[in-house]
């Protein structure tokens, strides 16, 4: 019977002990901020993907969750608040960005395959955007780019964004690795200067005038 009692109070002893760190235990978390189970919730369905300044706007390229990954949202915010667009785009979030920003327009390029590669430009005043598949920037002239349609690289199409009038240039000798690109690109005057790569790994180089397309 003595030994039930101690036995016992040996239990309660334990218990109350037990009881004790426990408290002790949740003080110091309590007092340090912690807490032992804590579930996070946001409310957050917009996230940046890219961005681009300059020093007549800024544009922010977003992902919004809510309407699946091929959905982004371009805003362009200008500095002098004269323009202010917000354009969705029906492209995939995961592989956009922001390529360059000029002061008329926004170039968003994302993969659409292999080695396909697309280009949005996105414009700053009301005219609609354009689409363009492997875009190529002309130096030295903003209102004029170069592309290639259908995946015809030996044709390269130079295209003018202020009245949409395009100009063909055939390269029938180019490496088709290169999927069309040239090696430099700019405009002097009204001709346009390229270089690109032939199949015999040779630089070949042209003059093309562009009166058509610029009047």
């Amino acid at each position: 019977m003595k030994n039930r009692i101690t036995i016992i109070i040996i239990c309660a002893l334990f218990l109350f002990a037990c009881k004790e760190t426990t408290k002790n235990t949740s003080e110091v978390n309590q007092e340090n901020g912690i807490t032992d189970s804590v579930t996070v919730k946001t409310n957050r369905t917009i996230f940046l993907i890219d961005n681009c300044d300059n020093s007549n706007y800024s544009a922010a390229l977003e992902e919004d969750k809510t309407k699946g990954n091929d959905s982004c949202i371009l805003r362009i915010n200008a500095i002098d608040k004269a323009i202010d667009k917000i354009e969705i785009l029906n492209i995939p979030a995961d592989r956009s960005s922001i390529n360059y920003c000029e002061k008329e327009y926004v170039v968003v390029g994302f993969a659409c395959g292999v080695p396909c590669y697309s280009q949005v430009f996105v414009f700053t005043d009301n005219r609609e955007k354009k689409q363009f598949d492997y875009g190529q920037k002309i130096s030295s002239n903003p209102n004029i780019i170069a592309h290639i349609k259908n995946e015809e690289f030996e044709r390269l199409i130079i295209h003018n964004l202020k009245n949409g009038k395009e100009q063909i240039v055939q390269n029938h000798d180019i490496n088709w690795m290169q999927y069309g690109q040239m090696d430099t690109m700019y405009i002097a005057g009204n001709t346009l200067k390229l270089e690109y790569q032939t199949f015999n790994k040779q630089t070949k180089k042209k003059s093309i005038s562009l009166n058509d397309i610029l009047k």
